[in-house]
């Protein structure tokens, strides 16, 4: 576990579940995270996870 300081300094937050997969944190109260853009882990999580279901693209 990580404590709302830590995360608030971290490069990158993102959740992941079964039913959600992965999902980018842009904010945290007021605080952006990686500029309020989804960060470089995350999106390879979620091409490797597409690309395991055999799913051609990502939606915007």
């Amino acid at each position: 576990m990580y404590s709302i300081e830590e995360l608030k300094n971290a490069d990158e937050v993102f959740i992941s579940s079964t039913t959600s997969e992965v999902i980018s944190v842009i904010k945290i109260d007021d605080v952006q995270i990686n500029n309020g853009k989804p960060g470089p882990i995350a999106q390879k999580f979620l091409q490797a996870f597409f690309k395991h279901k055999n799913i051609k693209h990502l939606s915007k």
